[in-house]
């Protein structure tokens, strides 16, 4: 996804400008284990680590980080407790709630899923209830929100039916989700790809995010904080709202 990979970049930009270097370790590989990765950054005195966003599923990874810098991308990490650099999920669920209500739209449906929901905090919808409160809007569509990504695709063609939502956010931004929102229908996304995306929506700036976890872990090394904290140091930064063309509002479509 372009967003994962903005924000290699954005880290390998970093490192760049600060005099580091980043090499790519990868859990998935089949015969790398976390005990195999351990020996060979003590072997070769590697004393930072960025951990990058879990997968589906997944809050928790078993590493050793004794004497490391460590710093994760995004929230789905919970355990072990690190420093966390990510967006700021309940400020952009607020931003694209008031985005479509100033467009002109009054049934503002919202898809996500529990998984996704729980691995970030329940940021997303926690902003997305208070913002529908904050504007008085009443008589809405029920949030879509099955247990996994996979059950989105199935149950957004019937949820689209019975609740009649007249723009639909997306917390997912898969293609073939987005194809199932149809052009009479608003659709906006909680993380477009760009600040000139066509899809109207929040963009999270992957790039930035990247940049600033290695400067993050770059300031740990010259201070010697090689320990995780006791509990959960999170950096949010706003997102930026795309204006896009899929959510001009109701009476323009």
């Amino acid at each position: 996804l372009a967003f994962y990979r903005d924000q290699m970049a954005g880290i390998a930009a970093g490192a760049d400008a600060l005099g580091f270097a980043v090499e790519n370790f990868d859990l998935k590989s089949p015969g790398l284990t976390s005990s195999c990765i351990r020996r060979t950054l003590r072997a070769r005195n590697i004393r930072g680590i960025i951990v990058a966003p879990l997968p589906q599923g997944e809050t928790a990874i078993d590493f050793d980080f004794t004497d490391l810098a460590a710093v994760a991308l995004g929230l789905s990490l919970h355990t072990p407790v690190m420093e966390r650099v990510a967006n700021d999920h309940f400020n952009s669920a607020v931003r694209a709630v008031s985005e479509c209500v100033a467009l002109g739209y009054r049934r503002i449906g919202f898809v996500n899923t529990r998984d996704a929901s729980f691995r970030f905090g329940h940021r997303w919808a926690a902003g997305f209830a208070l913002a529908i409160q904050q504007h008085r809007l009443t008589d809405q569509p029920a949030p879509l929100c099955p247990d996994w990504l996979e059950d989105v695709a199935r149950a957004i063609p019937e949820w689209l039916a019975a609740e009649r939502p007249d723009v639909v956010i997306l917390a997912h931004t898969e293609k073939e989700l987005q194809k199932l929102i149809p052009p009479s229908i608003g659709k906006v996304l909680l993380g477009v790809d760009s600040l000139e995306d066509a899809t109207t929506g929040i963009y999270q700036n992957a790039f930035e995010l990247g940049r600033i976890a290695l400067e993050h872990i770059v300031q740990k090394l010259y201070i010697n904080s090689f320990s995780l904290p006791s509990q959960a140091h999170d950096h949010l930064f706003e997102g930026i709202w795309v204006r896009g063309t899929t959510a001009l509002g109701p009476k323009r479509r």
